[in-house]
């Protein structure tokens, strides 16, 4: 008789529509159970309230509540070096959207 043919593993069921900000720590590595801090970037991302540590290199706080997420990039930082903020599979319709609000000095 023929060997059959294995049921494939179903992938990770996309995440729902949401609004998700970092007002909570992260919990399981995970922030609203949708973003994670990848390890696999050259540089980390941290989540702080008020100023980033170094002056006058970021915002005075948060644009939405009192925490957000930022990259230290001051100092020795190559040129090209890369922090990975990674999602679950995300599943869009015709009128969706995904919006971020960020700084650059």
């Amino acid at each position: 008789a023929p060997t059959p043919v294995p049921t494939p593993v179903p992938a990770s069921p996309p995440m729902p529509a949401a609004s998700c900000g970092f007002e909570q720590k992260a919990q399981n590595g995970q922030f609203c159970g949708l973003w994670s801090l990848s390890m696999a970037g050259d540089f980390a991302w941290s989540r702080t309230s008020g100023p980033t540590p170094s002056s006058t290199t970021g915002p005075s706080g948060a644009a939405e509540g009192s925490y957000y997420l930022f990259i230290e990039a001051s100092g020795t930082v190559a040129s090209g070096a890369v922090a990975i903020l990674e999602s679950s599979p995300l599943s869009f319709t015709e009128n969706s959207a995904m919006s971020f609000k960020y700084n650059m000095y």
